[in-house]
């Protein structure tokens, strides 16, 4: 269990560093970035609401949001990879004014975003009430050095108190990069609009069918997955091994995997007009289980590690720091707890194991479907769940299908069956994230 928690970290240590973190929030910075998530996400949200909204307007209000949200993420990812990473912060103490002319060049980039496409889209949207243009401050690289300055000495005292990767994430998280994230679309609490029928997770104009009106037309067309966007990794390595094992009373049993290849995905690139195909591969158990059977699932793993299960009800995050919501009459699975991930060994559920049950909606599937996310780089779940809840098919053609090109093959991976558990060693890959479907077959 070393990857779950702080390991023998002293508590002091992070309270001391999050004090000494928090000094950032004082920066120029932090408080206009704050200013500007609130302003967005209520302009946004007020926009969506509006009753003079048409299928079209909230459309490209839905792509110009998402358009600024994805500017901002990159800022602050990039301060925050900075802050939880000591190698690189040998390089930043060594030029910080380049650093600060990265991080401003990056604020110019939200600025610009919000500035030529969100604006444009909220004025012109009757009764918004949008009228300000300079939301976001135009900062030099002057302005960044004072945050730059602040990042090293928190990465300082990093290492003079010894801690942990796994210690310093949920502190950085809670001090910097929460306060700051955009939500989501999705989460924005936007009602679905009167004509919207079918999938409830697509947020944008629907109707019978799931078809989206195109922008600038009448033409009905089918919405379009995205791509998911991978951060740049914060850990080098991406190697170790996982296994599903059952659980009887005290005994343990591992649970035999094949590698199976279903068909050729369409997957989502960057590249326009591409229509590139990947097999879907997955991994399915050598034998079928009945409802009631129990187990877990062990990980070691070098880099992060995230587990997805697809319900009845959409895809859902079982891990990191998984806790099982047993009001809903054992039937399915529901979690909730936060998302900071952690490195090294871990057991998954941490206490106690899952149970194949009857699906909630009395119509039973064929196997249980789980994805392990083995990452180098700490993902956006929220981002992943909302693109996987917004498009068809099963858990392994989801997965495909939105990670395309920016996954870690099995290939590249060298993933290799040894015994009753699989091996992974990704470090040389170019790519961040080794995704892997696994199926428990039901009786």
């Amino acid at each position: 269990m070393s990857g779950w928690r702080a390991g023998s970290v002293a508590q002091t240590s992070t309270s001391d560093y999050g004090t000494i973190l928090a000094q950032l929030r004082q920066t120029d910075v932090f408080r206009e970035c704050a200013e500007f998530k609130s302003s967005v996400e209520r302009d946004t949200r007020n926009a969506a609401q509006s009753p003079n909204l048409t299928a079209e307007q909230r459309e490209q209000l839905r792509l110009a949001y998402t358009g600024v949200y994805e500017k901002h993420d990159a800022f602050l990812k990039t301060v925050k990879q900075d802050l939880v990473n000591t190698q690189r912060m040998q390089a930043v103490a060594a030029n910080p004014a380049a650093e600060a002319a990265q991080y401003a060049t990056l604020y110019a980039a939200v600025k610009t975003e919000y500035d030529n496409r969100l604006v444009p889209v909220l004025q012109s949207i009757p009764g918004s009430g949008k009228a300000i243009l300079d939301d976001l401050k135009a900062m030099a690289k002057a302005t960044f050095s004072t945050v730059v300055s602040q990042v090293l000495t928190n990465v300082t005292t990093r290492i003079q108190q010894k801690l942990t990767l796994n210690a310093v994430l949920p502190v950085v998280n809670e001090q910097f990069y929460n306060p700051l994230r955009l939500k989501l679309w999705s989460e924005l609490d936007i009602p679905a609009p009167a004509t919207s029928i079918g999938n409830p997770a697509l947020s944008g104009p629907t109707t019978t069918g799931n078809p989206a009106l195109a922008a600038g037309s009448g033409t009905l067309v089918q919405p379009q997955s995205e791509a998911v966007v991978i951060p740049a990794p914060t850990v080098s390595q991406l190697s170790g091994t996982l296994m599903f094992v059952q659980t009887t009373n005290s005994t343990e049993l591992p649970m035999n995997f094949e590698l199976r290849t279903g068909k050729d995905i369409d997957v989502v690139t960057d590249v326009p007009n591409d229509h590139s195909t990947v097999p879907d591969l997955y991994f399915t158990t050598s034998e079928a289980y009945p409802l009631g059977t129990r187990f877990k699932i062990k990980v070691t793993n070098s880099a992060f590690t995230y587990v997805l299960v697809l319900n009845s009800d959409g895809v859902k995050l079982l891990h990191p720091r998984v806790q099982i919501n047993s009001g809903n009459g054992g039937k399915d699975i529901d979690v909730v707890g936060d998302v900071t991930p952690a490195t090294g060994d871990l057991q998954i559920p941490s206490t106690g194991s899952f149970a194949i049950t009857p699906s909630k909606t009395g119509v039973q599937t064929e196997s249980e479907d789980f994805a392990l996310l083995l990452s180098k780089s700490e993902l956006s779940v929220e981002e992943i769940i909302e693109k996987l809840n917004a498009i068809p098919g099963n858990l392994a053609e989801r997965i495909t299908q939105i990670f395309g090109g920016e996954r870690v093959s099995l290939s590249q991976a060298g993933v290799q069956s040894m015994g009753n558990q699989l091996t992974f060693n990704a470090g040389g890959a170019t790519q961040h994230v080794l995704p892997l479907v696994f199926k428990i077959r039901k009786m």
